[in-house]
């Protein structure tokens, strides 16, 4: 939505068409970065067990903390290099009520520094 905000406001700015020109193909090139980059991580499964494994990440990590927010679950681990690493899970993210409800032991149990 703010792309496409963005792309309106610049094409009704009254400034030459030249750099009309490179800021949209810019939000263009943004907008195609962000697209493929939520479709890749919407790709990924996790698998839980004694540590965070992220399908095709080649590593596990444990989780940092474990927060619910709602009806949401945000979890955040340090990768091999040491970026921090943020993942909401929703009740809709999983198949079937049961694997959701596992995953929320799984993380409560996991979780080094519970948030409170």
């Amino acid at each position: 939505m703010l792309y496409l905000i963005g792309a309106i406001t610049v094409a009704g700015a009254g400034i030459d068409w030249r750099l009309k020109a490179t800021v949209l193909s810019m939000l263009t090139w943004l907008l195609r970065r962000d697209v493929l980059r939520i479709e890749a991580a919407g790709r990924r499964r996790l698998h839980l067990g004694e540590r965070l494994a992220v399908v095709d990440d080649d590593a596990d990590w444990p989780v940092d903390r474990y927060h619910q927010i709602g009806g949401a679950i945000w979890l955040e681990w340090r990768d091999g290099s040491g970026v921090r690493r943020d993942l909401m899970l929703l009740p809709d993210s999983f198949e079937c009520a049961e694997d959701w409800h596992l995953c929320r032991l799984w993380a409560r149990q996991r979780t080094i520094s519970p948030a409170p």
